[in-house]
Parts: C-alpha cells; structure tokens; sequence
C-alpha cells in the first residue's frame, strides 16, 4: 500500500483530492489524520501545521487552573489576541506577537507581548502539569464571551 502526504492548515476542508475524489473535514484538535480507502490500495496522511491568524484569540494552558471565582472576576484572564509573527533581526527567530486581554505585568510600559514562535506552539509540559487537560501552550479559544 502507498502513501500520500498531504499538507492542510488546520480546518481545512479537504475535497476533491483528484483524481481520489475524497471529501474530508480535518477539525483544528487534530494533528495527523489518517484516511485508508481499500477501493484505490492508498493511505492517505493528513499533516497539519498549527497555525493562528492575525485577530484570533487564544488561551493560555493555566486558563485551566482558574476557579470559577477567579474567572468571574477576571473573565479574560490568560487569554491574549493574535498580533502576528515577527522575525528577529539579529538571529532570524520568528516570535510570536500576541496581546494580553488582561492586565498583567509582561507589558506595563509597552503595548504588546512576544515569545518565541517554537516556545508559543509548543505542548505543555504533562510532566510538569499533569492535572492539565490541554495539549498546547496555547491553543484556539472557543467562546464568544470576551469581555472588553
């Protein structure tokens, strides 16, 4: 059997892989995805990039560990908007640019946050954190309710 590798950014949807006219829906929670059809003896393998856009918001791993009085009384806490990448002048590093969505010390004095792009995408330590549920550092965060 053979393989096809595939890249999609997550939540793409995958239709009309010509000439295997397969319809997928890749959800943003998966990293690979793997399709086997007996029809055509092909595997296809799905590998996607985690990628945020300018705008969105996302939470950081220790949202987790807030009470629901904390939470109340902070609604955005840990929570950042997406400004976009950057890469560092000297030695090329892309960072990660993103803006707290509460008051916090990381930015008193100026505007935004920045972390090194490989830090920002990284999972979260389970050894370090094993009561914690999410994979990544940070990830998509999927409530409407913002508070400004």
């Amino acid at each position: 059997m053979s393989s096809k590798k595939i890249k999609y950014k997550y939540g793409s949807d995958c239709r009309n892989l010509s000439p295997w006219r397969m319809k997928v829906t890749l959800s943003m929670k998966w990293e690979t995805w793997e399709v086997t059809t007996k029809k055509w003896n092909f595997n296809f393998i799905f590998v996607l990039e985690r990628k945020f856009s300018k705008g969105d918001i996302v939470q950081h791993f220790k949202r987790e560990k807030m009470t629901d009085e904390q939470l109340k009384e902070e609604p955005n806490l840990y929570l950042y908007e997406i400004i976009g990448t950057a890469r560092h002048t000297e030695n090329k590093e892309e960072i990660m640019i993103y803006k707290p969505l509460y008051p916090t010390e990381c930015t008193n004095g100026v505007d935004f946050a920045a972390r090194p792009l490989e830090m920002f995408m990284s999972e979260v330590d389970h050894q370090k954190y094993p009561e914690i549920k999410q994979k990544y550092r940070f990830e998509l965060y999927e409530s409407e309710n913002i508070k400004d």
